[in-house]
């Protein structure tokens, strides 16, 4: 399921615990799949600016 939903660009491969998705996260971006057919924040990007930091 994880890796289906990175492959239709409706995740995103979380690198700090894993490589285990970065090639279903490039196939995705490529493709322009989803979250990648505009822009968006990454999730700990997001994450951060709401902390202050």
């Amino acid at each position: 399921m994880n890796a289906w939903l990175v492959r239709e660009g409706w995740a995103v491969a979380y690198r700090r615990y894993s490589r285990d998705y970065i090639r279903d996260e490039t196939e995705a971006r490529s493709a322009r799949r989803n979250i990648w057919s505009g822009r968006f924040d990454m999730p700990w990007d997001w994450r951060r600016a709401q902390r202050g930091g």
